[in-house]
């Protein structure tokens, strides 16, 4: 039995068992954490840099775990950016020529 299947069986069954969390492989995890990171709304750009793979491949992975349920934060985010700022009255008149009464 080599150190990993060896840790697999005697460390890390019984230590998901205890926390109640079904089996999974370590490696596994990787994929609940990279589903997380997109779940918590964190850049694909900075998910695949956690996880040492190109935005490409990540994407190629992970791309379904992008869905529209953040969409509406998307939009407010690109709104907020696009804005363009509110003048005041007195300032949009001088300088359209009109007199401020």
């Amino acid at each position: 039995m080599d150190s990993e299947e060896a840790f697999q069986r005697f460390y890390w069954a019984s230590i998901l068992k205890r926390l109640g969390i079904r089996y999974r492989r370590p490696y596994n995890m990787r994929h609940s954490y990279a589903t997380s990171m997109l779940m918590a709304g964190m850049t694909p750009a900075f998910c695949a840099r956690q996880l040492g793979h190109t935005v490409e491949m990540f994407l190629r992975t992970y791309a379904k775990w992008i869905d529209g349920s953040q969409n509406d934060l998307e939009m407010a985010l690109l709104e907020d950016a696009m804005a363009v700022p509110e003048a005041s009255s007195a300032t949009a008149n001088r300088q359209y020529g009109a007199s401020a009464a």
